[in-house]
């Protein structure tokens, strides 16, 4: 199992906007492109009087599933975000490889 995670640092002004969007839009649009099976979406406890960071988590099974969703789907949803939000976040993405995972 891998997981593709983005963190998003969001000026504090369009936070709201941001976070709903999120969580009523983008989070689904991605489950639906059927390269990840679930996702998870954290937000940062900070005082930081300028933004605020969010980190998504979307778990894939095999790398081919990130690759067909970065040719297939990534430059269109990601497109959506900056016309909806330009200049007002800034985001870095990461992959990581699950070695080890325990559930209660």
């Amino acid at each position: 199992m891998y997981i593709y995670s983005v963190k998003s640092r969001v000026n504090n002004e369009i936070v709201s906007l941001w976070r709903s969007f999120f969580i009523e839009h983008h989070l689904d649009d991605l489950i639906a492109t059927g390269c990840f099976t679930q996702y998870e979406m954290r937000q940062l406890q900070s005082d930081d009087p300028m933004s605020t960071h969010f980190v998504a988590d979307y778990y894939f099974d095999t790398m081919d599933d990130l690759d067909r969703y970065q040719r297939e789907y990534a430059a269109a949803l990601k497109q959506d975000i900056v016309k909806r939000f330009a200049g007002k976040f800034h985001s870095e993405r990461s992959i990581y490889q699950v070695i080890s995972q325990k559930t209660k």
